[in-house]
Order: structure tokens, then sequence, then C-alpha cells
């Protein structure tokens, strides 16, 4: 089964069906709710498939929605994420583009309280970044992150100094920028489909076949396979 680190199934058009023209073409991943109002909707979708349901799901918020998050939100996702055991936290992290991204600010605020959540559940944590990764890191830090729980780095877009640093986290890198400076076994593939994804007229069938098509170029790219 080839495996996507990083999609959002939910955001996918027909995402039940496609879910299981993706399983049949034995195409599994880590799907990731990473907006407060997704989160329900995805935990729906999977309690449908039921025992077809072999997707690794994540629940998280997003640096672009930093701004609007509450107390009340964090409090949700931490109910969320100890209802769907083994689920992932995340997407989240350090966004420059979006509002709250300065030192000390919002972004950095939500993210710490996600990291804190991964922490005291055991669970893997997906960072997002774009920006500066040293300020991941340092939160890692902060927060005394277990090195035995993985950090998935969605993707990555730092150097060598950030992947030997990173390492000490249990680091996985998605689609790197310079993947001549992760290790192999550290290389992950992902095809961060969401809503954009999205083709008028298509069907799941057919969405499926390029979702694989796509997967299959990133290993390509990486792997020369």
């Amino acid at each position: 089964m080839v495996f996507d680190n990083h999609f959002h199934l939910i955001e996918l058009r027909k995402p039940e069906e496609l879910a299981r023209e993706l399983l049949r073409a034995g195409y599994s991943g880590e799907v990731t709710a990473c907006f407060k109002g997704e989160w329900e909707a995805q935990e729906e979708l999977f309690r449908t498939l039921g025992e077809a349901g072999t997707f690794r799901t994540a629940f998280g918020i997003h640096p672009m929605s930093a701004l609007e998050t509450t107390p009340e939100d964090l409090c949700k996702l931490g109910e969320v994420l100890e209802r769907n055991a083994g689920a992932s936290v995340g997407e989240c992290g350090l966004d420059k583009r979006f509002d709250g991204y300065e030192p000390g600010g919002t972004q950095e605020k939500v993210l710490r309280e996600q990291i804190l959540l991964a922490k005291a559940l055991g669970r893997r944590l997906t960072l997002h970044c774009v920006g500066d990764n040293r300020r991941l890191l340092r939160l890692l830090d902060e927060a005394k992150f277990p090195s035995d729980l993985v950090v998935y780095f969605h993707r990555f877009s730092g150097d060598g100094e950030i992947v030997q640093a990173a390492r000490r986290y249990n680091a996985r890198f998605g689609n790197p920028k310079r993947p001549e400076c992760v290790p192999k076994a550290a290389l992950c593939f992902e095809t961060d489909a969401d809503k954009s994804f999205n083709r008028e007229g298509e069907t799941p069938k057919e969405l499926a076949r390029r979702l694989v098509m796509e997967l299959a170029a990133r290993r390509k790219f990486y792997l020369g396979e």
C-alpha cells in the first residue's frame, strides 16, 4: 500500500466515495483536518468508513486561523484528539503570510498549546512552517517535547542545519525543498491535496487515479523510481 503522508481528504469532492476508491487502489495516508469547522466532518467520515478506514487521521489548527482561535477551540481540539485514539496533532505551525506571525505572537501561542497537547497525549505532531524553522525548534525545546514521538515537517523548507537539529525529535520531512540534506530514512512524500485540487465534474474514481499519479510523481522526483 502506498502512503500519502499529508492530504486533506475532507476538502476533496465526495470524500467517502473517494476514500473507498483510494483504498481499492492500494492508497492510504494521513488525512488532516486543520480548521475547526472540519473536525466533526472528518470524525463522521471515519465513523462511516468503519473498518475500511485504514487512513491515519490528524486534527489541528492551521496558523492562518490562529487569530480567530479561542480557548474554547483549543479545549474542543483536545476533546477531539482524546476521542480519536492515535490521531496526530496538526497541521499546526507558523506562517509569515498571515497575521500573528511575529515572535511571541498569536501563532506561537496557538502552536505552543498544540505542542503541549501532542506531548500530553503522546501523539505524532505535524508542523507547518512558511518562515523561520528555528522558531519551531525553539518551541519544541521549550516544551521539552519527547524524543520518542515523531515530529513531521510538512513541505519542509529548511536546510541541513535544521535537519540535524530536528533529528533529536525523531523527525520526518515531507517533500523537502533541499532533499540532499535529508537522510533517506527520514524522507516522506505527500500530495498536500486540498480543495484547490478539485476539478468540476471529476468522478471519485478519476480523482483517486490523479492522486495516485501525483504521489507517484513525488516519489519519482525524490527517489528516481
